[in-house]
């Protein structure tokens, strides 16, 4: 179950951090624009890297963290560039608390965080 304020999408600033509110982790729908096709972008949250390949091409990306897919504008698949980090395919996660975020290579970065809670 998602709480109603997590599926608000929030503009973040490289250096900037996001608190969930929540005792759950969790999977955020990230979009951005990919502003180069000849170096990788990367993205880093509480210290952990994602790297989105140069192979991505350059414009507006979408991450849906929950389903695993990475698209394009017009739903061109790009998940095999986008869902990895230094250990291989990992979702991107938001830890309950505060997560500090910052980016290189992207710009226009909006998170709708999907804080997840019991329903009761």
């Amino acid at each position: 179950m998602f709480r109603l304020d997590g599926e608000d999408e929030r503009d973040i600033e490289s250096g900037s951090a996001l608190t969930n509110p929540e005792p759950f982790e969790s999977l955020p729908m990230i979009t951005f624009n990919k502003t180069t096709s000849t170096a990788d972008s990367t993205l880093f949250i509480n210290g952990e890297q994602y790297t989105i390949a140069k192979e991505a091409g350059t414009g507006i990306i979408t991450i849906d963290s929950e389903t695993g897919i990475a698209y394009k504008e017009g739903g061109v698949n790009v998940s095999k560039y986008c869902l990895i980090n230094g250990a291989g395919y990992h979702p991107i996660t938001l830890q309950p608390g505060r997560n500090e975020i910052s980016y290189n290579n992207m710009d226009q970065v909006k998170i709708k965080p999907r804080w997840r809670n019991l329903a009761i």
